[in-house]
């Protein structure tokens, strides 16, 4: 199995209001979890969004909301907000803060769910009803899955953040059948509507043709298909922030997040200010590196770090090493990585 990015993924600088942006490559849609401040200003960004995923209603999780509605008026556009008890009320007083008498004509459509337990519960906020809610429909939630799409899925957990209801995530993006363009070439062959078709033929099991003409030629589809196709492998992304690590949310969170190829998870405090850590229900940095090793992920990437522990942050980065060896700040993301022939941008806060 080939591991490939295909989208960006860019995280909150240590010290910022905390966000995690995916954005796929060559894709018209981005998800967005938390909307710190530094979303503000993100036009080209935020026309992408199709789906916002909030972990708890602290204004720094919530803040950029505001501007999201500001940047998508007049955008014939549905996105989805999903987030824990009491974020349909959240997001409906949001909306029923501002005048709306001249959105008759305006067609974005926020369909909010918020999670409780194994229930999902939707109102559905029309611009153009300026904002009215529709009533409350409910579906059960099965294996802790809010949204599922034919590219990823996504779930979520309820953590413990005090009196706070917060939500963990997780995005795991499915595995996707594609063409080694190198293997095409040695073969001789230009792409065109052969390669899609014979995509498509495998990807719903279907039985092969015996032939496939390309260009004039004939070449065995079983060849084809064994020399030409490979697995990308889907990605997985755990997000975790604002919560205690106990007996109790260690094994939820743990389980969310299993095998991730990348754990975003807040350190706000060092262990040595644990005490301040349990007082308002935060992670420590050492917490964080116990979870990732025992949830077995590739890469702890740290963010939501207190500002006391400026200017030297990296004391939050080597405490966690002593439990999980692959470990950076949010900051340190800031780099290219070759993906095949593709580079992924991986970015902290700036665009």
């Amino acid at each position: 199995m080939k591991s490939k990015w295909s989208f960006t993924c860019e995280i909150s600088a240590p010290t910022q209001d905390p966000y995690l942006l995916i954005d796929f490559i060559n894709q018209s849609n981005s998800l967005l979890f938390d909307c710190g401040v530094k979303i503000w200003g993100r036009i080209k960004t935020l026309l992408k969004l199709e789906a916002l995923f909030i972990s708890h209603a602290h204004i720094d999780h919530l803040i950029g909301f505001d501007h999201i509605i500001r940047a998508l008026l007049g955008e014939n556009k549905h996105i989805d907000v999903y987030g824990p008890e009491g974020i349909l009320d959240r997001i409906a007083s949001k909306l029923g803060g501002y005048d709306w008498d001249r959105a008759a004509d305006q067609e974005l459509t926020i369909s909010v769910h918020e999670i409780c337990g194994e229930i999902r519960k939707t109102r559905v906020f029309e611009c153009r009803k300026r904002f009215v809610p529709s009533p409350v429909t409910q579906t059960r939630i099965e294996n802790q899955i809010i949204r599922q799409t034919r590219d990823y899925r996504i779930s979520a957990a309820r953590v413990d953040h005090g009196g706070s209801p917060c939500l963990a995530y997780a995005f795991h993006e499915f595995d996707k059948l594609r063409i080694e363009k190198d293997a095409m070439d040695q073969m001789g062959l230009k792409p065109g509507p052969w390669v899609g078709d014979l995509l498509r033929t495998v990807s719903a099991g279907k039985d092969l043709p015996a032939l496939v003409h390309i260009d004039g030629a004939e070449f065995p589809a079983e060849r084809l298909k064994n020399d030409l196709i490979r697995i990308q492998r889907g990605i997985k992304i755990g997000y975790v922030t604002d919560t205690e690590l106990t007996d109790t949310t260690i094994p939820v969170i743990r389980d969310l997040v299993d095998s991730s190829d990348v754990l975003v998870c807040e350190s706000t405090f060092l262990d040595e200010d644990r005490e301040f850590a349990s007082r308002f229900h935060h992670v420590t940095a050492a917490a964080a590196g116990k979870l990732a090793r025992e949830a077995r992920v590739g890469k702890l990437v740290l963010f939501h770090v207190s500002s006391r522990y400026l200017p030297d942050l990296y004391r939050v980065a080597r405490e966690a090493r002593m439990y999980c060896e692959n470990v950076e700040l949010s900051s340190a993301f800031l780099k290219n990585r070759k993906s095949g022939s593709r580079k992924l941008k991986m970015t902290a806060g700036s665009e």
